[in-house]
């Protein structure tokens, strides 16, 4: 009997252990320099954390009807990310503020847009995006209303950013979450665990006088196949529905309970 509980014990210990190890993880895009395990440039920063690459580049557009373009990244005060209309040394967007972030905020009467693209090297369930800076900080005239796609074009297809335009988004993105960052810069998304490998965060299509910053995402990778935007095993079980295959912390959980069975049944009457 004591041979049987101490192995209980031995399987419990590592699967509880196991079951905190395999949480979230979070991307902060912001980081730079040796050890921080992220390399930018103003085409675009990679992060890896957990062994899952980020890169996150930027996109524009900045005419009624036009499709996006490649942008640039800009770096504020080593605490926000923002992005700026054309790339190199033909950046046509004023640096100051809120020019200088996530916005919206063209001339008058134009539909204008701005992007973050976030490429991750394995399947995502993107659980929130943390803004540290809103258009509402510069002006009470600004806003920071966002909206966040996730691709469903299938895991083995790249998703064509220049397909967008100011104002509409192409088929193979799914609205996956629109809302407005001053009512919590630290947004949680609702979109029942649905994994992709491809995410935008943009100013809302449509919308103007919004501005934003970003700095971290955190978000869960599925170590198995995405079907339908569904994590699931060998075997085509869900992992996050019914029949799905038992999480470390639920067998460890089984394991003690076994143990305590044990310990009641040795009590004498």
């Amino acid at each position: 009997m004591n041979f049987l509980r101490t192995r209980l014990l031995l399987i419990a210990t590592p699967l509880l252990m196991c079951g905190a190890a395999h949480a979230s993880s979070t991307w902060d895009i912001t980081k730079s320099g040796s050890g921080s395990g992220c390399t930018s440039s103003s085409a675009q920063i990679k992060c890896s954390v957990d062994g899952v690459d980020l890169t996150a580049k930027a996109y524009y557009s900045n005419s009624a009807n036009g499709t996006f373009r490649a942008g640039s990244l800009n770096r504020v005060s080593n605490d926000y990310i923002g992005v700026q209309s054309g790339s190199g040394s033909t950046v046509n967007e004023s640096t100051s503020s809120p020019h200088h972030a996530i916005d919206n905020i063209g001339s008058s009467g134009a539909t204008y847009a701005e992007l973050l693209h976030l490429e991750f090297s394995k399947a995502v369930d993107l659980i929130s995006v943390l803004a540290t800076w809103t258009g509402n900080q510069h002006s009470s005239s600004y806003d920071a209303d966002f909206q966040i796609y996730r691709w469903t074009g299938g895991e083995g297809t790249a998703p064509t950013l220049t397909s967008l335009s100011a104002n509409s988004v192409a088929s193979g993105w799914a609205l996956a979450a629109s809302a407005d960052f001053k009512d919590g810069k630290n947004f949680t998304l609702q979109d029942g665990a649905l994994y992709s490998s491809h995410w935008l965060v943009t100013t809302a299509f449509g919308g103007t006088n919004d501005a934003f910053k970003l700095k971290t995402f955190t978000a869960t990778v599925c170590a198995y196949t995405v079907t339908n935007g569904a994590c699931k095993p060998p075997g085509g079980s869900d992992p996050d529905g019914g029949g799905s295959v038992p999480e470390p912390g639920t067998l460890a959980l089984a394991a003690l309970g076994a143990l305590g069975v044990m310990r009641m049944r040795r009590k004498p009457a």
